[in-house]
């Protein structure tokens, strides 16, 4: 995440250590693409609109990871930007910029990753499925949480970054809607977000809660399709499901960009 405090520190050791991509969230900074140009590492750019894709693009973005409405997590839409969905903001961003397009947010199966690619995007990124997998190293009690969602359970938070954001109900969520979320302790604040976070509450204590299995004590976020989410599976098994959905389609009729 772009807004975190030590993020040029981190950045930095990634790059000393290797690292082949960086995927760069909540915003896109400037020093990112002269440290990337640097290591020749290539630097993908999420965004919720064309307009910021291109901006992306004019910075030295590699790619752009565009996420939709639908998307778990922080959402791209500030208050008074309407939700859009991620097919949408795909077909116009791929009419405004060159660099390849990943489409995100709410992609659950074989069609949805077949829909993605006839609309232009090139890969899609997925989160939401692969925490619900063996090889995932959150807590056993946030995956179920997962897998024991209803379609009604499904909220949408207010972020102490002033954006909105998606997780399932449970105790902690059900306090933030209300405005009752224990405030940050300030003498304990590390500023790991920086100036635009507003102290509601501590979104990296939640959010740490929960992965560690306080699932009541702890914000669990999660996309739109996470109630069709059934059972833990391995990684194989999930990425043969995926393939083998989106060939039976293409079997039928053959992807053409």
């Amino acid at each position: 995440m772009g807004v975190i405090g030590p993020f040029q520190k981190l950045l930095q050791a990634a790059m000393e250590e290797g690292i082949d991509l960086v995927i760069q969230g909540a915003g896109s900074r400037s020093d990112i693409f002269e440290i990337a140009k640097k290591y020749n590492v290539p630097v993908f750019i999420i965004a919720s609109s064309a307009k910021v894709a291109k901006k992306a693009e004019d910075a030295g973005a590699s790619a752009v990871v565009i996420e939709g409405c639908d998307a778990g997590g922080h959402l791209g839409f500030p208050e008074g930007h309407p939700f859009r969905k991620t097919i949408d903001i795909i077909k116009e961003t791929v009419q405004t910029i060159k660099i390849p397009v990943i489409a995100a947010g709410g992609i659950f199966d074989g069609k949805d990753i077949i829909q993605m690619l006839r609309a232009g995007a090139k890969g899609v990124q997925m989160a939401t499925r692969f925490v619900a997998t063996n090889e995932c190293d959150a807590d056993d009690k946030f995956k179920q949480a997962y897998i024991s969602s209803k379609e009604e359970d499904i909220v949408i938070i207010k972020s102490p970054v002033g954006l909105p954001g998606r997780a399932i109900k449970n105790s902690f969520a059900e306090k933030i809607l209300n405005g009752t979320a224990p405030k940050v302790n300030i003498s304990e604040c590390e500023g790991c977000i920086g100036p635009v976070c507003n102290k509601a509450y501590c979104i990296l204590k939640a959010l740490e809660n929960a992965r560690n299995g306080d699932t009541e004590n702890g914000l669990i976020f999660a996309g739109a399709n996470v109630f069709r989410i059934k059972e833990i599976v391995s990684v194989k098994k999930l990425i043969d499901e995926l393939t083998a959905q989106a060939n039976q389609i293409l079997a039928k009729e053959p992807l053409i960009q």
